[in-house]
């Protein structure tokens, strides 16, 4: 039972760290720069050796720029030494038990053999002071050549958000307001840098100093925008929030998509998905719907007939199709508004929004008065 319990604990200590980088949008196989995930095999600093198996992917999800790992004890006595407060990332290894017993003649015999699952912490070269990273005299960064057209869009978005290349992970800071991206020359296409910018602005756009838009901001609802179906990552998080943060609430996403094969199918995907992940939630569709299309009258657009759906969208709305964007922003602010009103108690939420306000006031007086209290 405890050579048991010991390989449990190692698989879920492994297991706990890739679902750890899933959650905060690390996802190993789709990454366009070469910084953040190392370009070949993650090796042992000191014996130079490639790890292998699952070792490969758990350290591949960590992000750092250095292929090359090493243990506390092996750090130092390369001489360096470990940043503070960096935090390992787990290897795992099988140590071969030999199971000995004494035979007929008395002599002491192999009598089995059995695998244990072990494990030690590594950490990474970035995460290292005082050693120099074997591979930076091979590094040559990419030539980056600006796109005009590209560049126009960022520097004309209004209110932009800060934006930095301080590390080569891609991701939006709402409480700090910035925006960071790998460095250009990271990138292997020059349009990929800014396809990655761009999908990190536009995360930024629902910040209260841009759009700050009634049906979702003042609504305290959270949000997410994508275009095409939503990935596999994100709907097995959102489902593990569905459970873990929501739980025994009842939960509905709210839908609004194109009214084409493509954008009618994503509403029954993303109920299927989060549904197989165990989210159990309701969804709504709430835009774009025919009844809208009459309604409104927004333009339309051929069909997309290699669509694998196209038949049967045709079948029953005929060859036209309609995009969201084509609603005014004021139609589906209401539309959003009005929907989520369905289904919060105003009263409860009121009453959460006073007491928020009463301790606020409690802190401030507090900060106001630190000195005298």
């Amino acid at each position: 039972m405890k050579k048991t319990s010991k390989k449990f604990d190692v698989y879920e200590m492994v297991t706990n760290r890739i679902l750890e980088a899933l959650e905060n949008g690390t996802v190993p196989w789709r990454k366009p720069w070469v910084g953040g995930t190392f370009v070949g095999s993650p090796v042992n600093l000191k014996s130079k050796k490639a790890y292998r198996g699952i070792n490969v992917f758990v350290l591949g999800l960590q992000g750092f720029s250095s292929r090359y790992w090493a243990t506390f004890k092996q750090a130092k006595d390369l001489g360096g030494s470990v940043k503070k407060g960096s935090k390992g990332t787990p290897v795992v290894f099988w140590k071969w038990i030999d199971k000995k017993e004494i035979d007929d003649d008395g002599n002491e015999v192999v009598a089995d053999r059995y695998p244990i699952l072990r494990y030690y912490t590594v950490f990474n070269l970035d995460q290292i002071d005082g050693i120099a990273d074997p591979d930076a005299k091979d590094a040559a960064p990419s030539d980056f050549n600006p796109i005009e057209a590209c560049e126009k869009v960022v520097d004309e978005m209004p209110q932009r958000p800060e934006i930095r290349h301080n590390e080569a992970q891609a991701y939006y800071r709402p409480d700090a307001d910035f925006v960071n991206v790998p460095k250009p020359e990271l990138f292997n296409v020059d349009a990929e840098y800014y396809s990655t910018l761009f999908h990190e602005l536009t995360h930024s756009t629902g910040h209260a100093d841009r759009l700050n838009r009634d049906g979702i901001t003042k609504l305290d609802v959270p949000y997410f925008a994508c275009k095409g179906y939503v990935s596999a990552s994100e709907l097995w998080r959102a489902a593990r929030r569905f459970k873990v943060r929501y739980r025994g609430q009842r939960v509905v996403v709210v839908h609004l998509g194109d009214h084409d094969p493509s954008g009618l199918d994503m509403t029954r995907d993303i109920f299927d998905r989060q549904d197989l992940f165990g989210g159990r939630a309701k969804v709504n569709r709430i835009a774009l719907n025919f009844d809208q299309v009459e309604q409104y009258g927004p333009p339309p657009n051929p069909a997309k007939v290699t669509d694998s759906r196209a038949a049967g969208y045709i079948a029953e709305y005929g060859r036209s199709s309609w995009e969201l964007d084509a609603l005014e922003p004021r139609v589906m602010r209401d539309l959003i508004a009005d929907t989520v009103k369905q289904y919060r108690d105003d009263d409860i939420y009121q009453d959460r929004l006073d007491l928020e306000a009463k301790y606020k006031a409690i802190l401030e007086n507090v900060r106001d008065n630190w000195e005298s209290i």
